[in-house]
């Protein structure tokens, strides 16, 4: 916030203050960079459906919010003081939905190429269930929506 109030002056506090009530916002995936995520994102087409998923046992940041493609691989996380905010939002009942918004090229930094739609609400479409089928030795093998496997 240190670095916003800086840029923006008193107008920070409005940007803030936006996320606590904004139905509806576009934001950016961080994290792109590490493991390569940003080759599963170059998977993603725009309107596709992600997967905001809070992490409260995240010993780094207890608010972290991961972002999942739709086969659940984890592609990075909203940044720290959005997470903040839509957690806190989360824990008064609210849920959230996001969907691919714009994916930009090679010639962009990885934590800049991936950008989301984020509504508050219901969830506009066909919502499908996803689950993981497990191996023997228990770890997930893949995805499979029920009653198609």
């Amino acid at each position: 916030m240190f670095i916003l109030g800086a840029l923006l002056g008193p107008v920070a506090d409005d940007v803030q203050e936006y996320f606590f009530k904004a139905r509806e916002f576009f934001t950016r995936v961080v994290g792109l960079r590490y493991e390569e995520r940003f080759r599963e994102a170059a998977l993603l087409a725009p309107g596709m459906p992600v997967v905001l998923v809070r992490e409260p046992e995240n010993k780094v940041d207890p608010s972290a919010v991961a972002v999942l493609s739709p086969w659940g691989t984890c592609l990075g996380y909203l940044r720290a003081p959005l997470a903040s905010v839509i957690s806190s939002r989360c824990e008064d009942g609210e849920t959230f939905f996001a969907c691919v918004a714009a994916i930009l090229g090679a010639e962009y930094d990885p934590n800049e190429r991936l950008h989301l739609k984020v509504r508050s609400g219901p969830p506009e479409g066909k919502i499908i269930m996803l689950k993981f089928l497990e191996t023997t030795n228990g770890a997930p093998e893949g995805l499979a929506s029920p009653g198609l496997s």
